[in-house]
């Protein structure tokens, strides 16, 4: 990037990898690539860490926007205002604050079947997968169902299908076997054996080509994604209970320049409970 530059931060925040994937501040190792300000203090960048200190103390401060961005700095951190740097110190509630609208590369370096890509973004969302020895899949009839169907049969992956309860189109897929094809994928994906608020992307999914992003996202956001017109806007949001998961939506959406608003709210399914999507 051509800037050298020393902050603090606190060693548990969250930092971007240039493939748009986080590491802990704590755990970063000279010659990682990792996402920073560019020469025109602005954009971002990826550059190429060459120093790390030891860890120190000062008192810090934790910023919150509007659209859901939080991080953790020491009170001397430079944060970008409107048009000019301040101290973190020195911002209020109220005050503007430049947040990430485009970060990290699509760096190819991962070459996945199409129907790898479909059965893992199909099963993160709307998938079951908290056991290790069996997981399921709900669909309604219609061409979601049908891909799936085509994906399982590619992989040759045996299952039992159940008319959901009450329903006379919602089918569960069951798949059982401990040589199931499909419980294979998942355990190396590391998707199988998690509870719904513990889904995130396969580490995989970071290092893909800009189409097969593209065809993930669409197809992650074909179970829980929604878009909609509101008179002339469109409301456009993806939902999820693993607050981890959502952040990785977020994150893909920055490598193809697509700001976010990040928010908790709670459905009415959830209602009563500490739950939120």
């Amino acid at each position: 990037m051509g800037r050298q530059t020393e902050k603090c931060g606190y060693v548990n925040s969250r930092v971007l990898r240039e493939n748009g994937d986080i590491v802990r501040l704590r755990d970063i190792q000279i010659g990682d690539r990792v996402i920073g300000l560019a020469k025109d203090g602005v954009t971002l960048a990826a550059g190429t860490v060459t120093w790390k200190s030891e860890e120190i103390q000062r008192p810090c401060i934790t910023l919150t926007t509007r659209q859901g961005h939080t991080t953790t700095v020491a009170e001397t951190h430079p944060m970008r205002a409107w048009g000019a740097w301040a101290d973190s110190s020195a911002f209020g509630i109220g005050d503007k604050l430049a947040v990430v609208r485009r970060a990290g590369r699509f760096l190819g370096m991962e070459r996945m079947p199409r129907e790898h890509l479909l059965l893992a973004a199909s099963m993160i969302g709307e998938g079951y997968t908290p056991r290790e020895g069996a997981c399921s899949f709900t669909q309604q009839e219609g061409l979601l169902l049908s891909e799936f169907l085509d994906a399982v049969d590619s992989i040759k992956a045996p299952y039992d299908p159940y008319l959901k309860s009450g329903s006379d189109d919602v089918w569960s897929l069951m798949f059982r076997k401990e040589d199931n094809p499909l419980l294979s994928l998942l355990r190396s994906w590391g998707l199988l054996g998690r509870l719904s608020a513990e889904k995130r992307f396969p580490s995989w999914v970071w290092n893909l080509s800009e189409t097969d992003s593209a065809f993930f996202l669409n197809r992650l956001w074909a179970c829980d994604g929604y878009c909609g017109l509101r008179e002339d806007d469109y409301n456009i949001e993806y939902d999820s209970i693993s607050e981890t998961l959502a952040h990785d939506v977020q994150r893909l959406l920055w490598k193809f320049g697509i700001p976010s608003r990040f928010r908790g709210w709670q459905p009415t399914l959830y209602r009563g409970s500490e739950k939120l999507a």
